[in-house]
């Protein structure tokens, strides 16, 4: 598997699965096709559409925005924001380097909790499935809902992440195919920071930021990228829905 969890999969095993594939990838490719081109926030439309949103989330998530440390790491970053963001201060882990500051890191994410549910090698090869990422979460004082594409709607999905960005308490994570949002790349991880209601866009708080600015995406075009196929799993990719818990 390659960076940013791109598409790669064995031969079908036969003809009839071979046209099968063949019409899903065409109409995968057509949809591709129909997307919207992505809409920068650096650019004057994309100011435009933070201006006249709730902009919460955007303010929290973005105390503790940065970049994956490597180009598997997209669900580590995307993890470690939401963490911070919702996890108090008493129970953020030391860091070594900013001792005697307490605070989440790519660096500390691999406890022996999460080792055993996705080893920091395996990750460094070929990042992470959604479930793994979930139950890689659910390890830390947070609670963590998976929702894969095959098993929720387009309004579902519209339903959740609005929720979501209502307040301070809980944060979600789209797993997303790059291609069919207009980017470059294969399947990546990141956190949802804004709803422009009047486009029906999100904001995608990219944490490539070496390789794109926060971005708004269409919301079908956002879930189409979604629902689709992860070869590691067999599953849909979807999103995360991370809650503070109650204390």
């Amino acid at each position: 598997m390659a960076n940013e969890r791109s598409e790669t999969s064995s031969g079908p095993e036969s003809a009839a699965q071979a046209r099968t594939q063949s019409a899903a990838t065409l109409a995968h490719s057509q949809k591709e096709k129909e997307a919207q081109q992505p809409i920068y926030l650096d650019s004057a439309e994309g100011f435009r559409r933070l201006e006249e949103s709730d902009r919460r989330s955007f303010v929290m998530l973005g105390m503790f925005f940065l970049s994956q440390e490597t180009q598997t790491f997209c669900g580590v970053a995307s993890s470690t924001m939401a963490l911070n963001a919702l996890v108090s201060k008493k129970e953020r882990p030391l860091v070594p380097e900013w001792s005697p500051y307490c605070l989440f890191a790519q660096s500390v994410f691999f406890t022996p909790e999460v080792e055993k549910i996705a080893p920091r090698n395996g990750v460094l090869a070929n990042g992470m499935t959604l479930q793994q990422l979930g139950d890689a979460l659910g390890t830390f004082p947070v609670k963590v809902g998976v929702s894969h594409a095959s098993d929720k709607s387009e309004e579902d999905f519209r339903k959740d992440a609005t929720e979501a960005l209502r307040g301070s308490a809980s944060y979600l994570i789209v797993n997303y195919l790059r291609t069919s949002v207009g980017q470059v790349g294969g399947g990546h991880f990141s956190p949802i920071a804004a709803y422009h209601e009047k486009s029906d866009s999100f904001l995608v708080y990219d944490v490539a930021r070496y390789k794109y600015p926060p971005s708004w995406a269409n919301t079908t075009d956002l879930w189409n990228a979604m629902n689709t196929t992860d070869s590691d799993s067999g599953k849909t990719r979807g999103y995360l829905v991370v809650t503070n818990l109650p204390g």
